[in-house]
Formats: C-alpha cells, structure tokens, sequence
C-alpha cells in the first residue's frame, strides 16, 4: 500500500511537471500528447485508488477502458515521432489489430492479454523511433532530447510487461506485481529527468 501511495504521489508530481513544461517551455505536439498521457494516468489511477481502498469497489472496467486510451495516445505521439510510411503503416496496423482484440475481449475483461498486445506494440514503436534517432545526427545532443527520455522511460516499463503478463495466469506468488509498481516509478522518474533536463526543440 506505501509502495502505491508513493508511485500515485510520484505519477501525479510527473504528470503536473509535463504541464508546467508545455505552458512554459514547449508546445509542440509530442508534449502536448505527452502531458495528456500522463495526466490520464495520474488522474485514473487517483479514481482507482478512491474505488478500491475507499469504497471498496472493483476497478477492473475502469482500467480496462483506460486501457484502450492509453495505447492510443502512445500509438499517436509515435506517429507523429515516425516519418517513414512502411513503419507507420506497420504501427497503424498493429494498433488496428490491438483494437479489434480489445472489442472482442471486452465482455471478459481480460487485461493480461491486452497488456501483453499494447506492450508488444508500444515495443516496437520505441524501437522504431531509437532506430530513426540512431541513424540521424541528433544522436549526438540526445541527453537533451524529451522524446528520447520517454522512450528509455516507455521500454523501462513495456518490454518487462511483455513477458510478465504472458505468466501472469501461472503466478502463485501476486506479491510480483510490485515489480510492476516499481518498474512504473523508475519509468517515472526518467521521464521525470527527462522533463526537467531536455531542452526546447522547434522539431522533433
């Protein structure tokens, strides 16, 4: 409870400090998209955390529905990161695949396997954009770049979540997930460095 208490507090300070970076330091697109990812996050996990210690009630559709939201706006802010049309066309189907299985296992509500998809996907979106990054000059000023924080941060998180969940329904031991809970806080906390010491780009 103390480690989720500390990742809300810590995802709220993140989402707050991707605001004030927008208003204040830079507007372009990927910020805008990134400051509501983390405001979603900070704001549905505050509601989940009101219905399961307040109130008692179970948060699994919120979660399920926030789900599909959150990959989306991943999906959108690599979109915009991608010029290239052959790996945009493979990230338009993989999201397209990835919403189709979240229609089809919506009367279950089966998260595991939409985490393994969204996780998969948004693996290979950050591998896409590290690859454009590597083979540009860019490369060089990298520390300086948000985009490149929040991918480190994205694969901190997503790449470790592929292979979890896929064992998820074989877990006997679900004091595990505080992996995940402190594999959220490090992705925090490099997006975090990230916010604090990237510099304002015209393009990204």
């Amino acid at each position: 409870m103390k480690l989720q208490s500390l990742n809300l507090a810590l995802q709220i300070i993140t989402a707050l400090l991707s605001i004030h970076y927008l208003f204040f330091k830079d507007k372009s697109r990927f910020t805008i998209i990134l400051a509501l990812f983390l405001s979603l996050i900070a704001i549905i996990e505050s509601i989940g955390a009101f219905m399961l210690y307040i109130i008692n009630v179970s948060t699994l559709k919120l979660h399920y529905v926030n789900i599909l939201f959150l990959f989306t706006i991943i999906y959108v802010m690599y979109l915009f990161l991608i010029r290239n049309k052959n790996k945009r066309r493979v990230m338009s189907i993989l999201h397209i695949v990835f919403i189709i299985t979240w229609c089809l296992l919506y009367k279950n509500l089966n998260l595991s396997y939409l985490m393994i998809l969204g996780s998969f996907n948004t693996s290979i979106f950050l591998f896409f954009y590290l690859n454009k990054l590597l083979a540009s000059q860019r490369i060089i000023n990298y520390k300086k770049i948000l985009p490149f924080w929040v991918t480190v941060g994205f694969f901190t998180f997503y790449l470790p979540s592929v292979p979890f969940f896929i064992l998820f329904n074989y877990l006997k031991n679900r004091s595990l997930f505080t992996i995940l809970i402190i594999l959220s806080m490090i992705m925090n906390i490099i997006i975090l460095y990230g916010l604090l010491c990237s510099s304002k780009e015209e393009k990204y």
